[in-house]
């Protein structure tokens, strides 16, 4: 084997950066599953779940803010999953922007089909399958020319047709999906898993819309025999997408909160000892723990941001430190700040530098309504939405919660993201 290149992270006898922020996966030895930490509890609740269904379907949401692990912890279910018999891939089916029912009951049904095909790719032939695939082919193809039909019988369309989300899709997907799902149930498997993805990445009307697409497709693709769902989202996102009784009925909510700051440390243990290039050195952490700890509370246990942070601190000062010692707080900060006070300041947006400055220098720490952010920036209503609207989209402003008000109506409340708090009021 080659001699891997040296790089800068050698010189504390890492092969590269620790502080990378993509999910754990199986079968990527970048960042491997073995590397997962904590979680005890909700991944024990998940398992215990679908272990104890028997037959029947299961459906839970995993619900937290950004950056805490959701996706990394079901990806771990997963992995349980597969080592208990069921059927899992590593990949995930997202809910998009503009779904309609039947695009997302045609991609559901395309990942079970791939899930059969991978365990058991004989049985490609059986007519189940063949069913499911005429679905799956029609729903993905655009066909040009006059009519044609799939070489498994069925389906003709006309010149121009493009069928991404064809009407048949919830006139005999439904039951084309039991037949698979009886398939799973005549092997050895225990059931399905399907992992429904992307609620982070919508806006509260588009969640809205996905929690009524998931009401309509309740009884066609939810209610399946050993078939289970995990869907992951904002912990805002799973309730706009679970406003509907219909579906707060069936669908069993896991709340994630921020990762303890232990298992932050035992994580970031488990990356160097996963990295270290040579086993007869020791290894230097990067950072001093008191980096580490002022960070997760700058960040409010964002993981994933606390991450992100140690990466644009360390980097620029990497070979700086002498003595085979870690940074110290002081630079690591100073060096993350510079970097996001760069990119904030090349927006060239005056009118959104000061109001996140106003609300930095005064309150950093300020769990704040609209109408209280409109006293704050001397601002109307339109116009502290749209800038909430900005700033959230730019990550400079998080949703926390929702609280109560008068007559009993929650009203929304707004904080300064980990970047904001330190760019405007950092560490001391």
């Amino acid at each position: 084997m080659k001699t891997p290149l040296p790089t800068p992270w050698n010189f504390f006898n890492l092969r590269s950066s620790p502080f990378w922020q993509e999910a754990l996966s199986p079968g990527d030895p970048a960042h491997p599953m073995s590397l997962f930490v904590g979680r005890t509890e909700e991944s024990a609740t998940l398992t215990n779940t679908i272990a104890g269904a028997g037959d029947s379907p299961t459906r839970q949401a995993v619900a937290g803010p950004p950056g805490v692990g959701k996706t990394t912890l079901v990806k771990r279910v997963q992995l349980w999953a597969h080592d208990h018999d069921y059927w899992a891939q590593d990949a995930v089916v997202h809910i998009m922007s503009e779904d309609t029912a039947e695009r997302l009951f045609a991609r559901v049904l395309a990942q079970v089909y791939s899930t059969i095909v991978a365990y058991r790719p004989h049985t490609a032939d059986v007519p189940a399958m063949q069913s499911a695939q005429v679905l799956v082919h029609a729903s993905r193809e655009t066909v040009r020319g006059g009519g044609v039909s799939t070489p498994f019988g069925g389906v003709s369309v006309s010149q121009g047709v493009t069928m991404t989300t064809p009407r048949e899709i919830l006139i005999d997907g439904p039951r084309v999906l039991a037949d698979l799902m009886a398939l799973v149930r005549s092997s050895d498997a225990r059931g399905v898993l399907v992992h429904l993805n992307n609620l982070e990445n919508l806006t509260e009307a588009e969640a809205q819309n996905a929690g009524r697409i998931l009401r309509d497709l309740r009884d066609p693709m939810l209610q399946h025999t050993g078939l289970h769902f995990l869907l992951v989202g904002t912990t805002e996102a799973v309730d706009a997408v679970l406003k509907a009784p219909q579906l707060r009925s069936v669908i069993s909510v896991v709340p994630l909160g921020p990762l303890p700051l232990d298992d932050v440390f035992a994580l970031l243990d488990a990356r160097y000892r996963h990295l270290q290039v040579d086993p007869k050195r020791p290894l230097v952490a990067p950072v001093a723990p008191d980096t580490v700890e002022a960070l997760y509370e700058l960040f409010g246990g964002d993981a994933r941001g606390v991450l992100a942070a140690l990466e644009d601190g360390v980097s620029p000062n990497l070979g700086r430190s002498h003595g085979g010692a870690s940074l110290d707080t002081r630079t690591v900060i100073q060096s993350a700040t510079a970097r996001y006070m760069a990119a904030f300041m090349s927006r060239g947006d005056d009118a959104r530098y000061q109001q996140l400055e106003v609300w930095g220098r005064t309150q950093p720490d300020g769990e704040l309504t609209q109408a209280e952010l409109g006293t704050l920036w001397n601002l109307g209503q339109s116009a502290v939405s749209l800038a909430l609207s900005a700033l959230r989209a730019e990550g400079y402003v998080v949703l926390l919660a929702r609280r109560p008000a008068g007559r009993g109506r929650p009203v929304t409340v707004y904080g300064l993201s980990g970047v904001a708090r330190l760019l405007f009021a950092p560490p001391a």
